[in-house]
């Protein structure tokens, strides 16, 4: 499926649990004394880079092109603005490389702990159980759900998880009609929530760096609101398809593969060339 439709799914999913996360950052997350952080002032322009990232995500960019077009675009914000020479733009590259050195590692090592569980038949293991329990589309969801978060806690990393239920995922919803990109949606939505919740991971992991070792992961869950919502809302919308508007407008032909506009698109580009 396209990943703009993915990315769209994705955004009515998280719309409301992020619009309650920052009411309650607002109710609970302010400090008991005031804190003077000095003045920190701000230019739109620099801002751009950030705004292009995110828009050109949402849209469906290739991910390799979105974010290498931010490096190059705030490189040449930062040399217009005399922040950056040539030089300096060099090295922070080389620095946000050395800070991604730790996932770099991470992620190798539970690349190939992922691969070694599969080849000696882990995985077959739960899909075979998962799929027991599967009677009917909603059960379908949950169990592609289920699956690829069984295996974020396994691998402590979400793109493995993904990588390794895709093709299983794609089986189930040609099996009991599950709109891939429904499908899509669910195994980010559950890999990232997981993510975020196993204290091993590497999101929690860094986070906990920053505060320099003085918290622990376990002390940093309780306060994981946005994760709980997002959860609470993917697993609503299996009951209640309240993120599926466009889907029921342009449903998945499970014969051809593709959503019915583009059936009926490629039809009709094949009617106008036989009459031309």
């Amino acid at each position: 499926c396209a990943m703009k439709d993915k990315f769209r799914l994705n955004f009515w999913l998280t719309l409301i649990p992020a619009i309650l996360t920052v009411i309650l950052l607002i109710i609970f997350g302010g400090s008991e004394t005031a804190v003077s952080t000095g003045d920190h002032p701000y230019n739109l322009i620099k801002v751009l880079p950030y705004v292009v990232v995110l828009v050109t995500a949402v849209a469906g960019a290739n991910v390799f092109l979105v974010l290498a077009g931010g490096i190059v675009l705030a490189g040449i914000i930062g040399l217009f603005y005399g922040d950056l020479t040539a030089l300096t733009f060099a090295q922070a590259i080389y620095k946000g490389f050395l800070g991604m050195t730790d996932i770099f590692f991470l992620s190798m090592l539970t690349g190939g702990l992922a691969a070694m569980v599969n080849k000696a038949g882990g995985i077959s293991y739960l899909l075979v159980n998962v799929q027991r329990f599967i009677k009917g589309k909603n059960s379908a969801e949950l169990g592609i759900s289920a699956l690829v978060s069984i295996t974020d806690i396994a691998t402590a990393n979400n793109t493995v998880s993904i990588i390794i239920n895709g093709e299983v995922a794609k089986r189930i919803c040609y099996k009991f009609h599950v709109d891939p990109r429904r499908s899509a949606a669910l195994l980010s939505t559950f890999s990232s929530i997981f993510q975020g919740l196993i204290p091993y991971g590497a999101q929690m992991l860094i986070m906990v760096g920053f505060a320099n070792g003085r918290v622990s992961p376990l002390e940093v869950l309780p306060y994981c609101w946005f994760i709980y919502l997002l959860g609470i809302s993917a697993i609503v919308s299996v009951f209640v398809p309240f993120s599926d508007g466009f889907i029921r407008k342009d449903p998945w032909n499970f014969a051809e593969q593709k959503p019915q506009s583009q059936v009926e698109g490629s039809a009709g580009k094949s009617t106008n060339s036989i009459t031309a």
